[in-house]
């Protein structure tokens, strides 16, 4: 019996150590796994430090990268936009280069022009263009459609038919400017016919202030009286040209006419294509030349210019 009980007793110790074993063991594990965790979550901060690290160094020059290739494409945008307008673009040296006329249609001399035909005038460059359309005239007067402007070339439409066999002299004067605003040098005329032949009178002389020649002033020749309007201002009348810098001026292509023509001189500050004589120097010389017969040619006539006199009434015969 004794025996028994201290069988009994050993197997529950041996239990018992089996089931602190087996306690000890599940303890180490469970502390072994939380090592793991805690290892493998250092891991994850540590690599997420590194990855953030990384990060923020790849963007800062990413960053850096973008705003420089977003400041070249905007310089560029600009630099583009600026070439794109019209006219010569700014910076370089200053334009003193004068336009000119580079062709006409109908062409100069030309005749048998179509009574329809429309009227162009391309210059050399880019023009100021209210200015170019203040410039205009034309001989005899003609009722014209609106301006328009194709390119550098500045057109218009007569109203109506032109009339038949009759020469028509057109004029670009000194008030046209181009895109920078340098004036061109002289006054350009071309004329054509719808007939068979072109006017080929001419008139010329010289332009004088004050004993010297006078460049550069506006000269008309006029068939009939030349007055002042009630504004107090001469209207451009008949044939157009200006004065070179020699003072000479010839004006070509003019009609033959049984009346004599008057001439007006005159420095237009004011470039607005009109005579104010209470302020503008000029001078009106009435009833300068005659041109009776086809081909004459009168020069030598002299316009002296005067100090504004209160009017044009001062004329000289």
């Amino acid at each position: 019996m004794a025996r028994a009980n201290e069988a009994a007793a050993r197997a529950d110790m041996r239990d018992e150590d089996t089931a602190h074993t087996h306690r000890r063991h599940e303890t180490t594990a469970h502390t072994h796994r939380r090592h793991e965790t805690t290892a493998r979550t250092d891991r994850r901060d540590e690599d997420g430090a590194r990855i953030e690290a990384a990060a923020r160094t790849d963007r800062r020059p990413g960053r850096m990268w973008r705003r420089r290739a977003a400041i070249a494409i905007l310089a560029a945008a600009l630099a583009a936009t600026g070439c794109a307008r019209p006219g010569i673009p700014g910076g370089g040296p200053e334009d003193s280069t004068p336009p000119t006329v580079a062709g006409t249609i109908p062409e100069a001399g030309e005749t048998g022009v179509d009574r329809r035909s429309q009227i162009r005038i391309e210059f050399s460059e880019e023009m100021n263009r209210q200015s170019a359309e203040r410039a205009f005239a034309i001989t005899p007067e003609l009722e014209l459609g609106n301006f328009r402007w194709q390119g550098r070339s500045l057109v218009t439409d007569p109203a109506e038919d032109l009339p038949d066999s009759t020469t028509f002299v057109v004029q670009i004067g000194l008030g046209a400017k181009d895109y920078h605003g340098v004036k061109i040098a002289a006054a350009h005329a071309f004329a054509f016919s719808t007939g068979t032949s072109v006017d080929d009178g001419t008139i010329g002389g010289l332009v004088t202030s004050l004993g010297e020649p006078a460049p550069g002033a506006v000269v008309w020749a006029c068939l009939g009286a030349v007055e002042p309007d009630t504004l107090g201002l001469v209207m451009p009348c008949g044939y157009a040209t200006s004065s070179g810098d020699d003072g000479a001026f010839v004006i070509e292509h003019v009609k033959i006419s049984d009346s004599p023509y008057s001439l007006v001189g005159f420095l237009d500050d004011d470039a607005d294509g009109r005579f104010a004589p209470a302020i503008e120097t000029g001078w009106v010389v009435v009833n300068a030349a005659f041109v009776t017969d086809p081909g004459d040619s009168v020069g030598g006539l002299e316009i002296p210019l005067y100090e504004p006199a209160g009017g044009a009434g001062d004329q000289e015969e």
